[in-house]
């Protein structure tokens, strides 16, 4: 995917020169800014932050030169991703509350934002912010407009609970009310399992690895490692995956190292991460377009 995306961002790069003088590329700045954030996406899911965090300021460029808020919050909203999964709260947490003031609060992308925010919170350990924070994403996407919430990359998924609830509770200690909310995140959006929602298998997969680590923290070993296996079993493991993949594995150890469920666990999470990275050129070529 990534390198159809790049040949026509980079097509799209020499149209907008071509029309520069011609005052009619506002579409083409906001369509270059939305595969900007594409690749920003494709770039995070194969491991390369350093082409994603590329993209992302290269989105957030089209979006101020079209004034057009959600590029930019949708970039803000990936940072906060990445910052996230590599256990940097308060950068996470930053990245949503600026992304918030640059967006309409009647958007998607300003009420995913507000769920970013209170998961990056959560992390920080502030129960009381993560609260309001919640409070906020409720009234947010309860107050948004018919067609807001389209399918999609660049989407919110409602459900009974704002999105990252059961991760924020996680993160909090409150163990079985995240294992309350991550069924209610199976039952609403993979009904049938991962076979069930093949265009989303990391996100299935995302959901089972928080399933199992609430499971860990109430000491149900036998369902956790259920849970993880199903996440491993997954296609196309992307680095969130492996991410969440890992602090199971070392939630499943600290609880007990020495349990068959741990051990076996174990050894599919060491053949999960231990494939070799696949982007590493990207970085390499992300910059010459953005550059031009």
């Amino acid at each position: 995917m990534y390198d159809q995306l790049f040949a026509l961002r980079v097509h799209l790069t020499d149209r907008v020169e071509a029309l520069s003088r011609s005052g009619r590329r506002t579409d083409l700045v906001v369509t270059a800014g939305w595969l900007s954030n594409l690749l920003a996406l494709v770039t995070c899911d194969l491991d390369d932050p350093a082409a994603a965090l590329v993209w992302c300021s290269d989105a957030e460029r089209q979006g101020a030169e079209a004034g057009h808020q959600d590029l930019i919050g949708w970039a803000c909203h990936t940072r906060s991703q990445m910052a996230f999964y590599d256990r940097r709260a308060a950068d996470a947490t930053a990245h949503a509350y600026r992304g918030q003031a640059m967006t309409r609060t009647s958007s998607a992308v300003h009420a995913k934002l507000l769920s970013q925010e209170m998961h990056s919170r959560a992390m920080l350990g502030n129960a009381q912010r993560v609260a309001d924070a919640r409070r906020r994403a409720e009234c947010a996407i309860a107050a948004l407009p018919v067609g807001a919430t389209r399918g999609g990359a660049f989407s919110i998924s409602l459900a009974e609970d704002p999105p990252y609830t059961a991760t924020s509770m996680l993160l909090l200690g409150q163990h079985r009310q995240a294992e309350t909310a991550t069924h209610r995140v199976l039952t609403a959006f993979y009904p049938h399992g991962g076979a069930g929602c093949p265009e989303n298998p990391s996100g299935y997969a995302r959901t089972q690895l928080i399933l199992g680590m609430a499971l860990t923290g109430q000491g149900k070993l036998d369902q956790a490692h259920a849970a993880g296996s199903a996440a491993l079993d997954s296609p196309r493991p992307v680095w969130p995956v492996v991410a969440l993949a890992g602090r199971l594995d070392q939630a499943l150890v600290q609880a007990s190292a020495n349990a068959p469920e741990t051990r076996d666990y174990h050894q599919r999470y060491l053949t999960i991460s231990g494939q070799p990275g696949r982007t590493r050129s990207m970085s390499v070529r992300a910059p010459s377009v953005t550059s031009r």
